[in-house]
């Protein structure tokens, strides 16, 4: 599922100012999950969407082993960057 959001909000969740428009979005989408390998958005340790759930960062390597885990989220779409 594809979804075009515009952040309401702005956060301050990440060392580098840059990177918090991906959490941003992710807040905005109700995005639990981001697989990155950028350590800046990998060493944000507590985010949470505009409905409370917590946003998980995943390198890509820790995404295909926790793939029993995340699936269990299925219902909810990952945020990608690159």
């Amino acid at each position: 599922m594809r979804k075009l959001v515009y952040p309401q909000i702005k956060l301050t969740v990440s060392t580098d100012p840059e990177e918090n428009k991906f959490f941003e979005c992710a807040h905005e989408a109700d995005v639990t999950v981001i697989i990155t390998q950028d350590s800046d958005i990998g060493a944000v340790k507590q985010a949470s969407t505009r409905t409370g759930k917590m946003i998980k960062v995943y390198s890509p390597g820790n995404f295909s082993g926790n793939s029993k885990t995340i699936n269990s989220n299925i219902g909810y779409p990952a945020a990608r960057t690159w």
